[in-house]
Parts: structure tokens; sequence; C-alpha cells
């Protein structure tokens, strides 16, 4: 044991890496070093050095100063007096230098932000409090992983500094592990000043995989908005069928509510295109064919906004969604990328020959727009490659012609294997291959003319 008990008052001049060799030899061969009394050192360093200017005339109190790359630590108190006390650890204090940290109260900061788990107790058994200051579990939250969390309350880390959650509770939801918000809640009960800006937080950054464990608290389970939103709305806008699921099991979730708009769980999912909520909130039966105050339903929403994934999510063993959706002009869909929706037309049962109100068949439709992968699928699903579709001024358009009129060399292809024919003409006379040389279409023609039956 060394210990150190008498005042040294002596100036000792020395150059930074002086220091360092000595009190680096001191530390290595000391199984326990107690400084209780006042050190003053006067010190001359040349401004390489790159430490504190000191004063040459003032002795200044130091527990003791560890200067170069392996050691940087100056401990002082308030009355200059220092009372501290390590127990040097041969292998803790070895895998804190080889480390590169500090043997100080930042060290530690830094070890558990880095989440350097090895660290954290071989700190503690130098004796550095891991309750002494509020940064200490702040650090641990912002890590985000609950095995540094839990390593640093074994330490006896507290939030007795921290009255108000709110940025803690932000740091365990982004996170992302519902481990930490675990811990969080074991911690200090949540307060309702917490969760309206929480509920924002967690709805801009998406992390619904922690906030599945935050939303099961009361406070939680009970919220309501000024507006009427509950925290079936807030799930509404997760596009997390593992969060639904678990406030469905609380029992506690009335998944009915409506707010001042009128608007259920399902209108807020459709608004925002999350198919995988909306297909959830079916399942438990809400309503897409729900009005809110303005008479709009979410598959009402749904279509107009295009949400093919939705629609094809909200129909999906909803007989009477299906049976309105049929009754829809749905000839948009097929001029589109919507395949789902598609689908869910298609197994409703519609006349993919038929000619929709604009004249056209399905997959006139999808020709036109050049919707290769829609044309395919509607081929596939039994489509005839000659339905015959009406255009303002030319009536009996066959798919080949428009597919022909626009160049549209794959789609041609997919129309021919189909066995579409080339000899079809229309009103105006025209066929296939005579729109083609019309319209200087060399490369078309060329195609064409290789397969005129």
């Amino acid at each position: 044991m060394l210990s150190l008990n008498d005042p040294i008052s002596e100036e000792i001049n020395l150059h930074a890496n002086s220091i360092a060799q000595v009190l680096q030899l001191t530390l290595a061969h000391a199984q326990e070093l107690v400084i209780s009394q006042p050190i003053g050192v006067t010190l001359k360093l040349p401004p390489s050095t790159g430490l504190s200017r000191s004063d040459e005339k003032t002795k200044t109190p130091l527990a003791f100063l560890i200067a170069g790359s392996l050691f940087s630590l100056a401990v002082v108190t308030a009355s200059g007096y220092v009372a501290y006390q390590y127990a040097m650890r041969e292998r803790a204090s070895t895998a804190i230098v080889t480390a590169g940290f500090e043997l100080g109260p930042n060290g530690l900061i830094r070890a558990i932000s880095g989440r350097h788990l090895e660290l954290i107790p071989a700190y503690a058994r130098l004796g550095f409090s891991l309750s002494a200051t509020p940064r200490v579990i702040e650090a641990a939250f912002i890590s985000g992983s609950s095995a540094v969390v839990d390593a640093v309350l074994a330490g006896g880390a507290t939030l007795a500094h921290e009255p108000n959650l709110g940025s803690f509770l932000q740091f365990a939801v982004d996170s992302d592990d519902p481990a930490v918000v675990e811990a969080l809640i074991g911690l200090q009960p949540l307060s309702s000043n917490d969760v309206l800006p929480q509920i924002r937080h967690v709805i801009e950054s998406g992390k619904w995989k922690a906030f599945e464990r935050l939303a099961l608290e009361e406070v939680y389970l009970s919220f309501e908005s000024k507006n009427g939103e509950t925290i079936a709305h807030v799930a509404g806008l997760s596009d997390s069928a593992s969060l639904i699921q678990a406030l469905q099991l609380s029992g506690r979730v009335d998944w009915t509510a409506r707010n001042a708009q009128g608007q259920t769980a399902l209108h807020f999912a459709v608004h925002n295109d999350k198919a995988t909520a909306a297909a959830a909130l079916v399942a438990l039966g809400l309503d897409p064919l729900q009005e809110d105050s303005e008479g709009r339903t979410p598959l009402m929403i749904a279509w107009e906004k295009g949400r093919d994934s939705v629609i094809a999510a909200i129909t999906n063993g909803s007989k009477v969604a299906l049976e309105q959706l049929l009754k829809s002009d749905f000839s948009a869909v097929f001029r589109s990328d919507a395949v789902l929706t598609a689908r869910t037309l298609i197994a409703g049962g519609i006349q993919l020959d038929a000619v929709q109100p604009n004249g056209h068949t399905p997959l006139f439709d999808a020709v036109q727009s050049s919707r290769l992968e829609m044309a395919t699928l509607l081929l596939g699903a039994g489509a005839s490659a000659d339905a015959i579709s009406d255009m303002r001024d030319v009536q009996g358009v066959t798919p080949l012609m428009m597919a022909s009129a626009n160049g549209h060399i794959p789609l041609i292809k997919l129309l021919l294997e189909r066995g579409a024919s080339t000899t079809i003409r229309a009103s105006n006379g025209a066929t296939a291959l005579s729109i083609a040389k019309g319209r200087g279409r060399d490369d078309v023609v060329s195609l064409l003319g290789s397969t005129v039956n």
C-alpha cells in the first residue's frame, strides 16, 4: 500500500512526460492508493504539452495529475481537499487504459455512451460512483442498449436528479428496444405530462417496436387528445400489427372510438397509407364503409388516393366492401400500377372483357397506358387479347392496334404470344400493321410483318 498522507508543499519543476512516468509507475505498482491530503504542486510546463496553463508561482492543489497519451485526470474539490480512494485492480485499470479512456467521470460517461459494457464495472471497481451524476443514467439511455442500462442500474444509478422523463422517454423509444423502455418504466411511473409530446415523437420517428411496450401503460391506454384521438388512432398510424395485437390483448382499447371529425383508427391508417395496420384493424371488426362526419369512408379515401395496398387490405375478407368496390368506375385501376387492387377486382368476379363506362376493356386501358405488368395480369386471368374497344372517332380497336400506335415492343410481343390477331380491322379499315406504317415505326412493322396471318 502506498499512502501519501503528509502535505507536500515543495515546488516541483517537471515536464509533462516526467510527471506521467512517475505517476504511471506509482499506479502500476500500487494495490491501493490513498490520497487524503492536499498536494501543492507548482508546474513549469512547455506550451507543447497541451495541458492547462498553470501559474509558475501558484501552488495548485491536485489529487494527482496523470499526463501524456495514456492518462489525463485532475480531481479537485471546492476547498482544495481531495479524499479519493482507488482500489487498484490491475485488470480493471489496464482495460480502461487500453481502451483509451480517462480514469475519471468523463471517461465513465464516454464508456457508457459508447456501449463499452466491459468497462462499466471496471470504473465502478475503481471507485467511480454510478449514482453521482444524472449524466450517467442519461448516457445509458442515450446508448440505446438494454444491457448497458441494466449494468448502470445494477451499479446504483437512479433518476433522482431527473423528475421530468420526457427526454428519457425519447431516448428509450429511439433505441427501438422494448427492454430499454421496460427499464425506464421500472425506475419511475409515467405521468400524463409525458404522453402527448412522446406520441408525437413516436409518430415522427416510426420507432413502434419500443412503443409497443410503452403503449401498455395506463397513462397511454387512457390517452385522449383535445381532438378526440385515442391510443387506437395512434395504432392506426403505426403500420404495426404487433402493436395493435398487444393493445387488443390488453382489453382496454375502444377500437370504435372516433375523433372530432368522426374518424376511426381505420380512417387514420388509410389516410396515411398504412396497409398492415388497416388489415389488422379490419380483422378486429372496423368497418371500411364507416362514414366520418363528412360522409367519407375508408374505402372511398383509399380509392381517391390510389392506395393500392390499402384497398387490397381492407377489402380482403369483406364481402360488403368488395361489392362496393365493384360498383365503382374502376377503369383508373387498369391504367395504373395498382396491381393489388386489380387482383382484388379480378377475385371479386369482374367481367374481364366487359366494356367500361369509358368505352374500353380493362386490357385496352392497360395497353393504352403502357402497363406491361397489368396487361400480363389480365391476360393471365383470362382476358381476351383481341377484345375490342371504342375510341372517340374509331370503333373496334384492339389492344394490339393501340400497342402498335404507341410502339411499345414488349406489349406487342406479349399480345402476339397470347394469340392477338394482326388482321382485325377497325371501323376505319386500319390494322395494327397499317397503323405502325403510318406512324413510321419500322421496328414494329418488322415485328408484325413476320407474324401476319
